[in-house]
């Protein structure tokens, strides 16, 4: 789902955030990208949160896929479903 961010002279945190996965995805327009890294030059919290999804994300890449046995798949499903009623 893309976030509609009006172009301001500056971003804040909060418009940081809410376009951070559009960010990774590089599905933003490359003036919001500078405005997102001339934020992020005055941001520690916002240049660590990047930095955070970045590790993050390759971490998650490096990880062996492997075939969940149909029992673990069944018993995870309806552990899911039973806490989504509580």
């Amino acid at each position: 789902m893309k976030r509609k961010i009006s172009f301001k002279k500056e971003l804040n945190c909060q418009d940081v955030k809410a376009i951070i996965f559009e960010y990774f995805d590089k599905e933003i327009k490359e003036e919001l990208l500078y405005q997102i890294e001339r934020h992020r030059m005055s941001c520690l919290e916002c240049t660590r949160l990047i930095r955070s999804y970045r590790l993050l994300i390759n971490v998650l890449k490096a990880i062996e896929e492997k075939e969940v046995p149909e029992e673990v798949h069944r018993r995870l499903l309806r552990r899911m479903e039973e806490m989504s009623d509580e």
